[in-house]
């Protein structure tokens, strides 16, 4: 449930990236193709930043099991990634060029990375054979449900506030 909500909120969020484009091209004075590199950033670095990802999750797994843990704990990664993508989409709202929100979209992206990918990881280890794919397409459900929700709720969002 919670690799659920984390990809409803976490990547619904960076998934509907694309109703920003509109508003990205206006506020900066931009063209299309260039206001479309932000979002696409997103998902393309949270894709190759995924290596690194994986990284730091054979760390912390080899932590957890040295100390005598059964399960492998990815608290600290996930929550960096929280706090790294959150910097990154908040810090987006004040960009005055491309440069900057190209660079920002690759923030954010390494902070999603560290949260999406440990947490599937984590779903995976849990579950037995019989029901890791049942539990998987439920944690991957979320970032699903999220792009539908949030595409409903922030073109409301950037209609009202811009």
């Amino acid at each position: 449930m919670g690799a659920f909500i984390l990809h409803l909120v976490g990547l619904g969020i960076l998934y509907s990236g694309g109703l920003y484009v509109r508003e990205l091209e206006h506020s900066l004075g931009i063209s299309r193709e260039e206001a479309s590199l932000i979002p696409s950033t997103f998902t393309g670095s949270m894709l190759f930043f995924s290596l690194l990802a994986g990284k730091v999750m054979d760390r912390y797994s080899a932590l957890s099991k040295k100390e005598g843990s059964s399960t492998t704990w990815m608290g600290p990664p996930i929550m960096m990634g929280g706090v790294i993508s959150f910097v990154g989409l908040f810090s987006l709202s004040y960009i005055e060029s491309v440069v900057a929100g190209f660079f920002l979209s690759l923030l954010v992206g390494a902070g999603a990375s560290l949260f999406a990918i440990p947490s599937i990881t984590i779903v995976q280890s849990w579950y037995g054979k019989s029901s890791r794919a049942k539990a998987t397409g439920i944690a991957m459900a979320g970032s699903g449900l999220g792009n539908f929700v949030y595409a409903f709720f922030l073109a409301k969002l950037i209609d009202s506030e811009g």
